[in-house]
Order: structure tokens, then sequence, then C-alpha cells
């Protein structure tokens, strides 16, 4: 299941790398998707949530971030 963060939960989600799982957050246009599934706190920026949602459910798969980092 992937949940809906507000952006400030979404910064302490990654700064912690608590709690694990997928998640995204949104703002000023862009969606950020958080894969904290193995506590690395992945992260991609998208600029539709269907994207943002794929690359979650498949990060090795078509769906590529404008940019993609581990966080910390």
């Amino acid at each position: 299941m992937i949940r809906k963060l507000k952006p400030i939960q979404a910064r302490a989600l990654i700064a912690a790398r608590r709690p694990n799982g997928l998640f995204y957050s949104y703002q000023d246009g862009i969606y950020t998707g958080i894969d904290n599934s193995t506590g690395h706190a992945w992260v991609g920026k998208f600029t539709s949530l269907h994207k943002c949602k794929e690359w979650l459910r498949n990060p090795s798969g078509t769906a590529q971030p404008v940019e993609l980092e581990e966080a910390g």
C-alpha cells in the first residue's frame, strides 16, 4: 500500500528512515516518491502521480524519476 504524506512528514521520514513502506508527497507541482521498504529511503521526483506510483510499485521498471538519489 502506498501512503500519501504531507511534505513535512516526508522530510521527517527521509531523515529518520522510519517507518518502512512506500510513500509519496506533493509540493509545488512535483510528486516525491519515497521507497523506504528496506530502510534506505530511496527518493524519486516525478511530474505525475501515475509515474510516481508506477516507480514505487516497480523501481526497476520503465518509470524513470526526474532525479533519483538515496537520502542521507
